[in-house]
């Protein structure tokens, strides 16, 4: 596995992980079944986009997982990334 493959791999992890607190967390319970079609929807949509750009446009998928404020070059859109 090379470097953009583990890249991605752990920033749908992380993002994961981030929807289930987000969704899991104010309920408190992990039986709520709509949380889980959610997260398998989500999954189940962005899954495909993402071995698709890994086959046809890896300078495209880079630049994705090379998001956020860290990956800004400008000031003004530094801080609206922190922002929001």
């Amino acid at each position: 596995m090379d470097h953009l493959a583990g890249r991605t791999i752990l920033g749908f992890g992380q993002l994961f992980v981030v929807l289930a607190l987000a969704l899991f967390g104010p309920a408190w319970t992990l039986s709520f079944w709509q949380a889980w079609v959610y997260l398998f929807v989500f999954a189940a949509c962005t899954f495909p986009i993402a071995a698709y750009l890994w086959k046809s446009d890896r300078k495209l998928l880079e630049r994705r997982v090379n998001a956020g404020p860290q990956a800004e070059k400008e000031r003004l859109q530094v801080i609206l990334q922190i922002a929001l």
